[in-house]
Protein backbone atom coordinates (compact mmCIF):
# COMPACT_ATOMS: atom_id res chain seq x y z
CA UNK A 1 0.00 0.00 0.00
CA UNK A 2 0.99 3.92 -0.97
CA UNK A 3 2.58 5.55 1.65
CA UNK A 4 0.03 8.21 2.06
CA UNK A 5 0.10 11.75 4.39
CA UNK A 6 0.53 11.66 7.81
CA UNK A 7 -2.49 13.50 8.42
CA UNK A 8 -4.54 11.35 6.10
CA UNK A 9 -3.24 8.07 7.17
CA UNK A 10 -4.16 9.25 10.83
CA UNK A 11 -7.30 10.14 9.55
CA UNK A 12 -7.45 6.38 7.60
CA UNK A 13 -6.67 4.94 11.17
CA UNK A 14 -9.18 6.65 12.68
CA UNK A 15 -12.02 5.17 10.59
CA UNK A 16 -9.89 1.52 10.98
CA UNK A 17 -10.46 2.23 14.65
CA UNK A 18 -14.22 3.36 14.79
CA UNK A 19 -15.37 0.62 12.12
CA UNK A 20 -13.10 -2.30 15.04
CA UNK A 21 -14.81 -0.71 18.15
CA UNK A 22 -18.27 -0.61 16.43
CA UNK A 23 -17.97 -4.50 15.46
CA UNK A 24 -15.40 -5.94 18.18
CA UNK A 25 -15.95 -3.11 21.16
CA UNK A 26 -12.76 -1.73 22.90
CA UNK A 27 -11.73 -5.50 23.91
CA UNK A 28 -11.32 -5.60 20.15
CA UNK A 29 -8.94 -3.07 19.09
CA UNK A 30 -5.24 -3.09 19.03
CA UNK A 31 -2.38 -1.82 17.60
CA UNK A 32 -2.11 -5.35 15.47
CA UNK A 33 -5.97 -5.42 14.57
CA UNK A 34 -5.53 -1.55 13.38
CA UNK A 35 -2.95 -2.57 11.18
CA UNK A 36 -4.40 -6.04 9.45
CA UNK A 37 -7.76 -3.86 9.39
CA UNK A 38 -6.18 -0.95 6.42
CA UNK A 39 -3.36 -4.00 5.38
CA UNK A 40 0.09 -1.99 6.80
CA UNK A 41 2.13 -3.42 8.94
CA UNK A 42 2.33 -2.21 13.06
CA UNK A 43 5.25 -0.12 12.49
CA UNK A 44 2.74 2.28 10.10
CA UNK A 45 0.92 2.58 13.06
CA UNK A 46 3.05 3.60 15.97
CA UNK A 47 4.57 6.34 13.78
CA UNK A 48 1.08 7.89 14.33
CA UNK A 49 0.23 6.89 17.47
CA UNK A 50 2.29 5.78 20.07
CA UNK A 51 -1.22 3.34 22.11
CA UNK A 52 -4.17 2.41 20.89
CA UNK A 53 -5.37 4.66 24.18
CA UNK A 54 -3.82 7.82 21.62
CA UNK A 55 -5.92 6.04 19.14
CA UNK A 56 -9.57 5.92 20.89
CA UNK A 57 -9.26 9.56 21.79
CA UNK A 58 -7.66 10.86 18.16
CA UNK A 59 -10.65 8.70 16.63
CA UNK A 60 -13.28 10.17 19.07
CA UNK A 61 -12.27 13.76 18.05
CA UNK A 62 -12.96 12.73 14.46
CA UNK A 63 -16.44 11.39 15.14
CA UNK A 64 -16.92 14.43 17.06
CA UNK A 65 -16.01 16.64 14.56
CA UNK A 66 -18.40 14.90 11.88
CA UNK A 67 -21.02 15.26 13.85
CA UNK A 68 -20.58 18.78 15.16
CA UNK A 69 -19.93 19.68 11.04
CA UNK A 70 -23.01 18.24 10.01
CA UNK A 71 -24.92 19.84 12.64
CA UNK A 72 -23.38 23.56 11.77
CA UNK A 73 -23.53 23.15 8.25
CA UNK A 74 -27.07 22.24 7.89
CA UNK A 75 -27.73 25.06 11.02
CA UNK A 76 -26.41 28.07 8.05
CA UNK A 77 -27.86 26.40 5.52
CA UNK A 78 -32.07 25.76 6.72
CA UNK A 79 -34.09 28.67 8.51
CA UNK A 80 -36.17 25.70 10.44
CA UNK A 81 -34.74 25.67 13.89
CA UNK A 82 -35.22 21.74 14.14
CA UNK A 83 -33.81 20.62 10.51
CA UNK A 84 -30.48 20.17 12.18
CA UNK A 85 -32.03 17.29 14.63
CA UNK A 86 -34.06 15.67 12.30
CA UNK A 87 -30.79 15.73 9.95
CA UNK A 88 -28.81 14.53 12.93
CA UNK A 89 -30.97 11.53 13.44
CA UNK A 90 -30.98 10.65 9.73
CA UNK A 91 -27.43 10.68 9.89
CA UNK A 92 -27.03 8.53 13.19
CA UNK A 93 -29.09 5.73 10.90
CA UNK A 94 -26.75 6.08 8.00
CA UNK A 95 -24.00 5.83 9.83
CA UNK A 96 -24.76 2.93 11.95
CA UNK A 97 -22.98 0.67 12.72
CA UNK A 98 -20.15 3.71 13.24
CA UNK A 99 -22.87 5.33 15.59
CA UNK A 100 -22.50 3.14 18.03
CA UNK A 101 -19.31 3.90 19.23
CA UNK A 102 -20.05 6.49 21.45
CA UNK A 103 -22.06 4.67 23.95
CA UNK A 104 -19.42 1.62 23.84
CA UNK A 105 -16.80 3.61 24.61
CA UNK A 106 -18.88 6.20 27.46
CA UNK A 107 -20.52 2.73 28.92
CA UNK A 108 -16.96 0.28 28.15
CA UNK A 109 -14.97 2.56 30.86
CA UNK A 110 -13.15 0.44 33.22
CA UNK A 111 -10.71 1.38 35.99
CA UNK A 112 -7.69 1.64 33.67
CA UNK A 113 -4.91 3.67 34.17
CA UNK A 114 -6.61 5.55 30.90
CA UNK A 115 -10.25 5.46 32.29
CA UNK A 116 -10.24 9.18 33.54
CA UNK A 117 -8.63 10.10 29.75
CA UNK A 118 -11.51 7.95 27.92
CA UNK A 119 -14.29 10.07 30.41
CA UNK A 120 -13.01 13.32 29.50
CA UNK A 121 -12.85 13.21 25.92
CA UNK A 122 -16.49 11.48 26.16
CA UNK A 123 -17.75 14.13 28.50
CA UNK A 124 -16.23 16.88 25.68
CA UNK A 125 -18.31 15.33 23.02
CA UNK A 126 -21.16 16.02 24.79
CA UNK A 127 -20.92 18.82 26.26
CA UNK A 128 -20.17 20.41 22.61
CA UNK A 129 -22.89 18.89 21.16
CA UNK A 130 -25.05 19.63 24.02
CA UNK A 131 -23.52 23.68 23.50
CA UNK A 132 -24.64 23.42 19.69
CA UNK A 133 -28.05 22.38 20.47
CA UNK A 134 -28.65 24.81 23.01
CA UNK A 135 -27.54 27.85 20.83
CA UNK A 136 -29.91 26.27 17.80
CA UNK A 137 -32.81 26.23 20.26
CA UNK A 138 -31.97 29.68 21.72
CA UNK A 139 -32.42 30.69 18.38
CA UNK A 140 -35.67 29.31 18.27
CA UNK A 141 -37.04 31.41 20.73
CA UNK A 142 -35.86 34.62 19.10
CA UNK A 143 -37.59 33.41 16.02
CA UNK A 144 -40.88 32.41 18.05
CA UNK A 145 -40.18 28.59 17.30
CA UNK A 146 -39.45 27.28 20.61
CA UNK A 147 -41.69 28.01 23.67
CA UNK A 148 -39.53 30.26 25.73
CA UNK A 149 -40.36 29.02 29.09
CA UNK A 150 -38.76 25.42 27.93
CA UNK A 151 -35.23 25.01 29.88
CA UNK A 152 -32.88 24.25 26.30
CA UNK A 153 -30.15 22.42 28.05
CA UNK A 154 -32.82 19.74 29.05
CA UNK A 155 -34.73 19.76 25.88
CA UNK A 156 -31.15 19.47 24.22
CA UNK A 157 -30.22 16.50 26.72
CA UNK A 158 -34.22 14.89 25.50
CA UNK A 159 -33.30 14.76 22.35
CA UNK A 160 -30.03 13.68 22.92
CA UNK A 161 -31.51 10.90 24.80
CA UNK A 162 -33.87 10.03 21.65
CA UNK A 163 -30.55 9.60 19.38
CA UNK A 164 -28.86 7.44 21.77
CA UNK A 165 -31.86 5.48 23.32
CA UNK A 166 -32.42 4.55 19.61
CA UNK A 167 -28.79 3.58 18.94
CA UNK A 168 -28.54 1.04 21.63
CA UNK A 169 -32.06 -0.10 21.64
CA UNK A 170 -30.38 -1.19 17.42
CA UNK A 171 -27.14 -2.93 19.20
CA UNK A 172 -28.70 -4.79 21.70
CA UNK A 173 -31.20 -6.35 19.08
CA UNK A 174 -28.04 -7.02 16.81
CA UNK A 175 -30.03 -4.64 14.16
CA UNK A 176 -33.33 -6.34 14.20
CA UNK A 177 -35.09 -2.81 15.03
CA UNK A 178 -37.06 0.02 13.22
CA UNK A 179 -34.62 2.60 14.34
CA UNK A 180 -36.46 4.70 11.85
CA UNK A 181 -39.68 4.95 13.15
CA UNK A 182 -39.01 5.10 16.93
CA UNK A 183 -36.71 8.03 16.36
CA UNK A 184 -39.54 9.68 14.15
CA UNK A 185 -41.88 8.85 16.84
CA UNK A 186 -40.40 10.11 19.70
CA UNK A 187 -39.13 13.31 17.45
CA UNK A 188 -42.76 14.25 16.96
CA UNK A 189 -43.05 13.67 20.98
CA UNK A 190 -39.92 16.08 21.61
CA UNK A 191 -41.43 18.60 19.11
CA UNK A 192 -44.41 18.77 20.18
CA UNK A 193 -43.73 19.30 24.00
CA UNK A 194 -40.90 22.43 22.92
CA UNK A 195 -42.29 24.07 19.52
CA UNK A 196 -44.99 26.71 19.48
CA UNK A 197 -47.93 26.48 17.83
CA UNK A 198 -46.83 29.07 14.91
CA UNK A 199 -44.00 26.79 14.47
CA UNK A 200 -46.61 23.32 14.31
CA UNK A 201 -49.14 25.46 12.28
CA UNK A 202 -46.45 26.50 9.68
CA UNK A 203 -44.72 23.20 9.50
CA UNK A 204 -47.87 20.79 9.45
CA UNK A 205 -47.63 18.01 7.02
CA UNK A 206 -43.75 19.24 6.09
CA UNK A 207 -42.35 16.40 7.33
Amino acid sequence: MARLASEERRDQIAEAVLKIISRDGLDGLSMPSVASEIGVVQSAIYRHFESKEDMVIYSIGVLKNRVTGLIKKVRDESDDVFMPFRNLLAFSRTALPIATVFPKVAFGLSADPSYEMRRSTIRGFLNDVIAIFCGILDDGKKKGDVILVIDTESAAFTFWGILVTSIIRWHLTGGDYDVEKFQSDAFDIFLSSIATEKYLAETRGKF
